[in-house]
């Protein structure tokens, strides 16, 4: 990691950290209890032995923080909590005050740069090749997508991946509260606004302004409330999205988000337009094995829609990490026939070519 990949702070102000902070494979470094505790993508979260922080460093690193321009803010028992942002890192400092077993740091890393490639996410038994090419044929389709997961399973990983596909020419407008996604860094030259939103700018505000921008695909790092009713909204007016939400099973998306609305009737509402417009819900796992190594993987995937007789469909075609079924919901299969993909589970790029052709 370079030096302007260091939140504001020059490298040696990490002190004892900056190895942790170097090491691409580590993602999140937390100092508590007089603990350190990081994880790893590979090696999962483990007690670091063997390196202590002093309290003349805890003090010096809350006070480096403190300074850094964008945060201008001292931590003490009136201002409990100080927290920085910048070029992928995201550090938290509560002061001793507020957290009783002493004062804590937590740094988070999200780096510019897609983890997920073609390659790595067979060789690493991520998905398998049919799968790989259904994910690349529903975002050039425009199919609406929910990533499911916990905590720590790479849902933000994956909707990075499934950007790279998106076409260069197609706006894209990012909202997130810390900037996680890196679309225009992993995508450079498309046509992306990527949105920050505070607290005089909020999810909803953002949604609102995405109707005024032209969009054509709306990435929400994440669902977490109200917000969602918008989402569908600005979906059901045309925009396409990607976004995460914390979920251990893909077919439980449209209830997840009902209970995001404050208002039953709302709510109810809500889960029934999720199957009318939300097209496509994945659950990603993340494993420790035996070993202790983690594997992460696409563990289901689903498809939303509505029959007939306006009942509600979830057909689950991925389960277990293996495809189970090739049946699509009507709506999925509209917007495929739409660019001329005619199976999903083959490479798509030769027959939208072959279909341009004949158009």
């Amino acid at each position: 990691m370079s030096e302007k990949q260091l939140a504001g702070l020059r490298p040696e102000q990490f002190g004892p950290l900056l190895p942790f902070v170097e090491n691409d494979q580590i993602t999140d470094i937390n100092w508590a209890n007089g603990q350190l505790i990081v994880d790893d993508v590979k090696k999962g979260r483990y007690l670091v032995e063997n390196v202590h922080l002093t309290d003349e460093f805890l003090n010096q690193f809350s006070s480096h923080v403190g300074n850094i321009p964008s945060v201008n803010a001292n931590l003490t028992s009136v201002n409990p909590v100080v927290e920085a942002e910048g070029n992928g890192l995201r550090i938290e400092i509560v002061h001793e005050s507020a957290a009783v077993n002493g004062k804590t740091i937590s740094i988070r890393k999200s780096l510019p740069y897609a983890k997920l490639t073609d390659e790595s996410i067979i060789k690493d038994g991520y998905c398998t090749k049919e799968i790989q090419y259904f994910l690349k044929s529903m975002v050039l389709a425009q199919v609406n997508i929910a990533i499911a997961g916990l905590v720590g399973a790479g849902k933000t990983e994956l909707l990075k991946y499934l950007t790279l596909t998106i076409p260069a020419m197609t706006r894209v407008v990012t909202i997130e509260d810390n900037l996680e996604v890196h679309y225009s860094k992993l995508n450079p030259g498309k046509d992306c606004v990527e949105l920050k939103v505070n607290p005089s700018f909020g999810y909803v505000d953002a949604l609102v302004t995405c109707l005024r921008l032209r969009t054509d695909w709306i990435l929400l790092s994440e669902a977490r409330s109200t917000e969602a009713k918008y989402l569908i909204e600005n979906i059901s007016t045309g925009n396409n999205c990607i976004t995460t939400l914390h979920a251990d099973d893909a077919r439980k998306i449209p209830v997840r988000l009902r209970n995001m609305m404050d208002d039953p009737i709302i709510g109810e509402k809500m889960e029934s337009d999720t199957y009318s417009y939300l097209n496509l819900g994945i659950y990603v796992r993340r494993k420790m094995l035996a070993d202790g190594r983690i594997i992460r993987r696409i563990e289901q995937i689903v498809c939303f829609g509505k029959n007939q007789e306006d009942r509600n469909v979830c057909q689950l075609i991925v389960n277990d990490g293996k495809l189970i079924s090739r049946d699509l919901t009507e709506e999925i299969e509209k917007k495929l026939k739409r660019v001329g993909i005619q199976n999903p589970f083959k490479n798509p790029y030769p027959q939208m070519e072959e279909f341009m052709r004949k158009e």
